[in-house]
Parts: structure tokens; C-alpha cells; sequence
């Protein structure tokens, strides 16, 4: 199992998981971001955007699966809601 399709079963196990994983994901780059300024040669170590260098999964691409699980987790949520019969 890579790392991709863990995010994925972990972030359709609920709403909150997958919302987790945002967060996670999110608060990782921004601290990455932050690292690159802050460190001696920070530039070396993180992208603009926030990614480890030399990383075997993507961070963004990570977080991007996870927002693929919310769109879907959304749109059913939207479909239950609007399925009233009283």
C-alpha cells in the first residue's frame, strides 16, 4: 500500500478524517514554508510551495487526494440532504 492510497482509505473512513488530514497536510506546508526563511539554507530544503525536497510523495499531491475525498464526501452529503420524502 503506498502512501497515496493510504490517505485515501484513511480520509473515506469519515468526514472528520478527511478534514483531518487537511489540516495536517496543510499545517505541514505552512511550517515548511516558514522552515525555508527561517533556516540556513532553507531554500535547499523546502520549495516555495512548501514541499520537501527529495520527497518520494508529494506533499501538495497528498493533500490534493484528500481534497478529491472531501469533493465526494460533500456531494453526498449535498444528495442525502436533498432526499426528503415528507
Amino acid at each position: 500500500m503506498n502512501e497515496y492510497h493510504a490517505d485515501v482509505m484513511a480520509a473515506n473512513l469519515s468526514v472528520m478524517h478527511t478534514k483531518g488530514g487537511q489540516e495536517y497536510y496543510m499545517k505541514f506546508l505552512n511550517r515548511n514554508r516558514i522552515l525555508r526563511d527561517l533556516v540556513s539554507g532553507g531554500d535547499k530544503l523546502f520549495s516555495p510551495i512548501g514541499e520537501v525536497k527529495r520527497s518520494i510523495a508529494k506533499y501538495v499531491s497528498r493533500y490534493d487526494g484528500i481534497n478529491d475525498v472531501s469533493s465526494n464526501n460533500d456531494q453526498l452529503t449535498l444528495s442525502i440532504l436533498g432526499d426528503d420524502y415528507s
